[in-house]
């Protein structure tokens, strides 16, 4: 089945993880996730959710509820063992290196996100194609078409759209 690493800029968003987690339960594709992903998706939260005027405390508590029931309910597409690669890459932007080894470690072929400024496709490209063992072009087609219908913002430019990003 092919695999993809859901970054937190994905996750984040309530409509965009739905649609994404809805996918994935849907057989179109299996998603791995870190627990530092899982980090940023809730000091993201928190950060939203005090910018709309919540106290600190009920943001707080807002937030951490997100990932133990990421926790709970998708365990499985936990990734660990990823930190012995985290600075070997060189990226632009170094707090982008766990996402990166996170999605090597876990045998992603994509990695979905929003952050295109600070990753440079074409290097994500080649270390993911020589870390990927052998998927269904026919599942990964799937993927994508069914991705690209999907009524989410990164997605509103259809499989054509996403496939060249």
């Amino acid at each position: 089945m092919f695999t993809a690493l859901l970054d937190s800029c994905v996750l984040w968003p309530s409509t965009l993880r739905d649609s994404l987690l809805s996918l994935a339960f849907e057989g179109s594709y299996r998603f791995v996730f870190s627990e530092a992903i899982l980090l940023e998706v809730e000091v993201n939260e928190e950060l939203k959710l005090m910018d709309r005027g919540s106290p600190r405390e009920e943001s707080r508590s807002r937030a951490t509820h997100l990932a133990p029931q990421m926790r709970l309910h998708f365990g499985d597409s936990i990734v660990t063992g990823w930190e012995g690669l985290e600075g070997t890459f060189s990226l632009p932007d170094e707090d982008d290196e766990h996402v990166l080894a996170a999605a090597v470690v876990g045998g992603a072929g994509c990695i979905v996100t929003e952050n295109l400024r600070d990753s440079p496709r074409s290097w994500f490209r080649r270390v993911l194609r020589s870390s990927l063992q052998p998927s269904s072009p026919t599942r990964q087609s799937h993927f994508v078409q069914t991705l690209g219908w999907r009524p989410s913002k990164p997605c509103q430019q259809g499989p054509v759209g996403i496939m060249h990003r």
